[in-house]
């Protein structure tokens, strides 16, 4: 992968480190920076993130709760044998 996922990037700078092409520039931020802002938008990703990932874990669970149990596939299979 040579992009950074916006979405998920809270800038930490510890994909710089490991990218294996070099591929990785971080620029300068203006002196206008405001370090509380900065805390802010951070925090923001990050719960917009969590959010994500919650939501892909319940689409997840749901898909799973939708599954037939294992207990009715043997019987599906035990009565196919019979039906033979």
């Amino acid at each position: 992968m040579h992009t950074v996922i916006e979405q998920d990037c809270i800038s930490c700078e510890k994909c710089l480190p490991v990218c294996p092409v070099d591929c990785i520039d971080l620029l300068e931020i203006p002196q206008q920076f405001d370090p509380h802002q900065r805390s802010v938008d951070i925090r923001a990703l990050a719960d917009r993130r969590k959010a994500r990932l919650f939501k892909e874990a319940e689409d997840q669970t749901q898909q799973f709760n939708q599954l037939k149990p294992a207990k009715d596939y043997f019987q599906d299979l035990l009565n196919l044998k019979k039906v033979l």
